[in-house]
């Protein structure tokens, strides 16, 4: 294929581009499945910019003549639509162009960053040392028993150091899966090891499946509220990152039926412990996500990072007991029950889904480090892993039962919060009309940090509530700082209510 471009034309470089790969397809040129150039070596052949190249290959991609897949390239495809078929384009100016879905999120996409800007530039605010802070949700490394760390890595070592001198499996050391899927089995969770991927964290699962929907062509679905990095992650895959509500039972059901167009859905959730409510998602929402799944052939992420850290143990619920995981990926990580420093997740889902998602990762990191792989192992295998969380469920549910009793006993009438069955973490609301973002800046002067609502939800909604953070804490300074906040409260309770909106986004998309 030859594309020769006239700088003298009065048609756009990148209409030309597009018109010339779209007769080679037509006219036999270019063949199902052939690869186009990289934008780079193409745009250097043509001698235009890559963002020129980039716009010819988005308007083919759009009209279904090519299809881009991350870490492998662009191709013909198979079947090209019939927008492609007759040639059908936008060809005015991305500013310029008739109000649509695609301008509307962009517009909407901007309010959004704005907004988190602006909120991010009061964080700097709660890293006062002085501050006693409700807002780190994480392990507290005290509760670490002396010399495990090191007792571990000797274990790993014992096996060889050569094994941590290379690559190893992409897909994860097949000793540590396997033991995973043994643990997962005990616990009424039915996979086998080549269901499992180890990632660096569930942060990375969750970037690769946002990878893997937009490959999909998928519609990205995020419960609210939520860890506000999950829905950021989706949004550097995918144009627009929906949102569904979720109350004390899990999310709710009824948006997801609110279809726009035939796309599958994947639909991300925190069904056990949820962050940053604290709570399960009952047994009745998650059949019902589930067979919603089935039904539109979608896919929904159970993230079950907490899982280890109930207060009562409790065996998996199971989202893969659908059959095979077609419909559902479970993600999960030893960073909130174990260390945060050793990074090691994992992906558990059907083969075939394992196997794609694989050829990503590869392109990403070439697979996680052996040797952090390998301080997992040795801590499943001795028992340490298990031994650890005894003590820390005990620490976290003394913590827990503290901020619930100093929340009881000096919060004003009229402020809500939920009761953690496990985790790091609880949300609390106040009245209607009332700012958790006024109730952060108070709370500074006071000497008392917490996470405003807005943090957790990317439409910055839940202005009147806080997530609040036990788990760093001893009790004594729990008590302390409940009281120090409730007499925040009851001095933003006596002054009137307002309106508190941020965005004013609402529920546009």
């Amino acid at each position: 294929m030859k594309i020769k471009v006239d700088r003298d034309s009065d048609k756009a470089l990148y209409i030309q581009i597009r018109e010339a790969i779209q007769a080679a397809v037509e006219h036999g040129r270019l063949g199902a499945g052939d690869r186009l150039p990289p934008v780079a070596a193409f745009a250097k052949s043509l001698g235009v910019t890559q963002s020129t190249v980039r716009r010819a290959l988005g308007d083919l991609t759009a009209a279904g003549i090519v299809e881009s897949h991350v870490g492998r390239g662009t191709f013909v495809a198979d079947k090209p639509n019939e927008a492609g078929q007759t040639g059908k384009y936008e060809d005015t100016a991305p500013g310029q162009r008739p109000a649509g879905s695609q301008t509307l999120s962009a517009a909407a996409r901007r309010l959004r960053m704005g907004i988190s800007r602006s909120l991010e530039s009061l964080l700097p605010l709660l890293q006062r040392q002085d501050l006693i802070r409700f807002t780190q949700g994480i392990p507290d490394p005290e509760l670490m028993q002396p010399g495990l760390l090191e007792g571990l890595l000797k274990t790993a070592m014992e096996k060889g150091q050569r094994r941590y001198q290379e690559y190893g499996d992409p897909q994860g050391m097949p000793e540590l899966r396997r033991a995973l899927a043994e643990r997962f089995n005990r616990e009424g969770y039915p996979v086998s090891a080549d269901m499992i991927m180890i990632t660096s964290g569930s942060q990375q699962a969750i970037s690769l499946l946002a990878l893997h929907a937009r490959e999909k062509n998928m519609r990205v679905v995020c419960e609210t509220p939520c860890y506000l990095n999950i829905p950021n992650a989706f949004s550097t895959a995918v144009e627009w990152v929906e949102t569904i509500k979720r109350d004390g039972k899990g999310p709710l059901p009824e948006k997801l039926d609110q279809r726009r167009d035939d796309r599958r859905v994947l639909l991300y959730n925190c069904p056990e412990l949820h962050n940053p409510m604290g709570r399960n998602t009952t047994a009745g929402r998650r059949n019902a996500l589930a067979t919603w799944a089935r039904k539109n052939d979608s896919l929904v992420i159970d993230d079950e990072i907490f899982h280890d850290l109930q207060f009562k143990t409790c065996l998996r619920w199971g989202a893969l007991k659908d059959g095979d995981g077609r419909h559902t990926v479970m993600v999960g990580s030893f960073s909130k029950s174990f260390m945060t420093g050793l990074r090691i997740g994992w992906m558990v889902t059907h083969p075939e889904r394992i196997q794609t998602v694989l050829a990503l990762k590869r392109v990403m990191d070439l697979g996680c480090p052996a040797l952090m792989q390998g301080i997992v192992l040795a801590a499943l295998e001795n028992g340490a892993y298990d031994e650890h969380l005894t003590v820390v469920r005990k620490v976290y549910r003394q913590r827990c039962e503290a901020a619930l009793k100093a929340l009881s006993r000096h919060m004003p009438e009229g402020v809500g919060w939920t009761r953690p069955e496990g985790g790091y973490h609880m949300w609390v609301e106040l009245p209607e009309g009332y700012s958790g973002i006024s109730l952060m800046l108070r709370a500074v002067e006071k000497g008392v940090a917490i996470v405003p609502g807005p943090y957790s939800d990317p439409d910055h909604r839940y202005v009147n509530a806080f997530r609040l953070c036990y788990a760093q804490l001893p009790t004594q300074t729990i008590r302390e700082g409940i009281q120090l906040l409730s007499d925040t409260v009851r001095e933003m309770l006596a002054e009137p209510p307002g309106d508190s909106g941020l965005g004013g986004l609402g529920d546009l998309f």
